[in-house]
């Protein structure tokens, strides 16, 4: 490899692999594949020829298993996969200092496939390799290198990344529709590659930004991986997903989804990313985990949409509640600069109602940019049953600055104040004792307005949700908690996902799988 570098190759070739059971330095393979890829040189390399007898996530050797390698499988004459040829997924869980692409799902290899069942080899002096043909994904792999060599020759401008994405995309479906672990993106089609052109359009990485009510649907978990999204699970390891997309032209490479979260009790992300740079490691969330995308390509291409996954172990938190944050960045180089990061960031929390009756305590807080001036809370249930109820429980120190101007609350009286038979006098001396006061939902929205911290300082509050035990729970049943500033505007908010039941019951966006049929 430093050979190939530093005698101005373009392309390597390198049909050979290490099994797990020989114990390969994985992590020098990967750096140099890596570093040899950023300094303009494409890296080759095939899945091996094992007929995958090791098991998945095992089968493919190293260096084949490297995310940014270009790694092939052997096709035979009738566009079927060879018997010997490996087949992925692999994964990088248990690898220092790497601890990614964990499995399942894993990481899609092989990359491609190309003819290697019956190939003629030519070999130095004349003749053919090992006699009239010879079969194996040594023989897929040339093909590729070869049509990645055709490419440079006709715009000598493309990058390694350039090449590798212009292969995978121009290749012809084979297997299951879409990329698969048997076939990869499919079989290498050098003509088809050769009239593909790369728009220069900028890139520009996208994950849905923050709505009104914190809830991305680009974030989700989903523990069994089965593209239905699932309630998380404190205490036991989560697959915690994110999608990330490129609205721009060019190819953009290893591609970095970062994972955060906090246990959010205030109104507010505004510590998350506090250079807005779009990179959360100035911020105050806890960090979780990457995910490198080895290869997003221009919008519109089969490549233009990447999800990426790490394991969350979650520890209970106090208020039952967890804000996921997602920050994208990529390296530069081998990337040009980004010119617009404002959609590299996204939230959603996750709140779970699990029993009839739950109560959680968060502090209504100001806008973070004007703390001491007005503003208001707005409540909203969504999709409810019917006799379900929410009140809101503050201290009565607080009530006078927090009931200022509502609308769709009622004020109740404590369960307490209704018992007999006892003198009135003794009821007028507990309703003062009592510490604090109960406002009840009227309706499916109630508004706080004209709230006031005359020091910016947070308010102390409680949440109360009840839902009858028989009731049926929609989906999209939600409790949404949003921070109105003075012009009107929510600017921050807390979602909570009402679920009845175990942990196990489905909420959130269907996840399609990310491939489009070919034309």
């Amino acid at each position: 490899m430093q050979y190939a570098l530093d005698n101005g190759a373009d392309i390597v070739n390198f049909s050979s692999g290490w099994l797990d059971s020989w114990t390969p330095d994985y992590e020098t393979w990967r750096d140099n594949v890596t570093n040899l890829m950023d300094a303009g040189v494409l890296f080759v390399t095939i899945a091996h020829n094992d007929s995958s007898s090791t098991g998945v996530p095992n089968n493919v050797r190293t260096p084949g298993r490297v995310p940014l390698a270009l790694t092939l499988g052997a096709t035979d004459d009738t566009d079927t996969i060879a018997t010997f040829s490996n087949t992925g997924p692999v994964t990088w869980q248990t690898v220092s200092p790497f601890f990614d692409y964990p499995w399942p799902p894993g990481l899609l290899k092989p990359d491609v496939s190309a003819p290697g069942v019956s190939v003629k080899s030519a070999q130095n002096g004349g003749g053919y390799v090992n006699g009239p043909t010879w079969s194996g994904t040594s023989m897929a792999a040339p093909h590729a290198a070869g049509t990645a060599a055709l490419l440079l020759e006709r715009n000598p401008g493309l990058t390694p990344y350039d090449l590798k994405f212009i292969i995978e995309e121009t290749a012809d479906d084979l297997g299951d529709a879409g990329p698969d672990n048997t076939y990869g993106w499919g079989r290498v089609n050098a003509l088809t590659a050769i009239g593909y052109n790369i728009s220069p359009t900028t890139y520009d990485l996208s994950i849905t930004g923050t709505s009104g009510v914190w809830t991305s649907v680009d974030i989700w978990v989903d523990n069994d991986d089965d593209g239905a999204a699932d309630t998380p699970m404190a205490l036991s390891n989560n697959h915690l997903y994110a999608r990330v997309r490129n609205l721009g032209g060019q190819v953009v490479t290893n591609t970095e989804l970062k994972f955060y979260y906090a246990d959010v009790s205030t109104l507010g992300i505004g510590g998350f990313d506090p250079n807005g740079d779009g990179d959360p490691a100035d911020g105050n969330f806890t960090y979780i985990g990457s995910y490198q995308v080895p290869t997003l390509g221009p919008s519109g291409s089969d490549h233009d949409t990447a999800i990426g996954l790490v394991n969350w172990n979650i520890p209970t938190p106090p208020g039952d509640h967890w804000c996921v944050g997602i920050g994208v960045i990529s390296p530069v180089p081998p990337n040009a600069v980004e010119a617009n990061t404002a959609n590299n960031t996204a939230f959603r929390n996750f709140f779970d109602i699990i029993t009839s009756t739950t109560a959680f305590n968060f502090n209504i807080a100001p806008p973070a940019n004007a703390p001491t001036q007005a503003f208001g809370l707005e409540l909203e249930a969504k999709n409810l049953p019917e006799a379900s109820w929410i009140e809101l429980v503050i201290d009565k120190a607080i009530e006078k600055q927090l009931i200022v101007k509502t609308t769709g609350l009622v004020k109740v009286k404590d369960p307490l104040l209704t018992l007999k038979p006892m003198r009135k006098e003794y009821f007028e001396e507990l309703e003062r004792s009592l510490p604090t006061v109960r406002y009840r939902l009227e309706g499916n929205t109630a508004v706080l307005s004209d709230i006031v911290s005359k020091r910016g300082q947070p308010f102390k509050a409680r949440l109360v949700v009840h839902v009858p035990d028989k009731a049926k729970v929609q989906k999209d049943s939600l409790v949404v908690l949003s921070t109105i500033n003075g012009k009107g505007e929510k600017v921050g908010g807390l979602t909570l996902n009402v679920v009845k039941g175990t942990h196990f019951n489905k909420v959130g966006p269907y996840v399609p799988k990310l491939w489009r049929k070919k034309d």
